[in-house]
């Protein structure tokens, strides 16, 4: 399938979920392989059964619900575990999106279709768009964002360590929103981004 859409990645709490939030409120169809790998690890689906046999019952809360806490603390502070993880979901998630995609660009005559994926660079997924936008800002305020969320210094690093840095995603990407002002501000950039897109 030719590349088509917008792929949005940046830094991590930079401010992707929002300018998910933003672009929906203009008209686009926007996905999230956040939200894709939620509902693939809901009890029964086949990542949830293949993380269970990899990673054990005791990553389970009581509902059988997978404890995210709990995963991300053996993972992001393992690479080979993360890597198994990663090996696990993400094959299925590529194949959500990708559909999702492929029946957005055959029923609709609008190229606004967009999919935030905080790896897009690092599984070299970026060919499938017509364009990519990374989400940037300063780095103290990431960091304060992740504190707000109550992650420990230690955890901070562990989840910066697993992605390329901010600077190398800007850097390969066609487009920079720098999202440090105001929501209105980060409004504003993209509203005259979609101006001219996608040429």
């Amino acid at each position: 399938m030719e590349s088509f859409g917008l792929g949005i990645t940046g830094g991590i709490a930079c401010g992707k979920s929002v300018t998910k939030d933003i672009l929906i409120s203009m008209g686009w169809k926007v996905l999230d392989t956040d939200d894709i790998a939620h509902v693939l690890m809901t009890p029964g689906q086949e990542n949830w059964k293949n993380i269970i046999d990899v990673f054990g019952k005791e990553i389970l809360n009581s509902d059988q619900t997978i404890n995210r806490s709990a995963l991300g603390e053996r993972v992001f502070g393992n690479p080979l575990l993360r890597e198994k993880l990663n090996q696990i979901t993400h094959p299925l998630i590529y194949q959500v999106w990708r559909s999702e995609q492929k029946r957005f660009q055959e029923q609709s005559k609008s190229r606004n279709f967009a999919v935030v994926i905080p790896l897009l660079f690092e599984k070299e997924w970026d060919s499938s768009f017509q364009k990519v936008m990374a989400i940037g800002c300063l780095e103290k305020s990431w960091r304060k964002r992740l504190s707000d969320r109550g992650l420990t210094s230690s955890q901070i690093e562990m989840r910066i360590q697993s992605q390329l840095p901010l600077s190398e995603k800007m850097k390969k990407s066609d487009v920079v929103i720098w999202n440090e002002g105001t929501l209105q501000v980060l409004k504003s950039q993209l509203q005259q981004w979609s101006r001219s897109y996608p040429l």
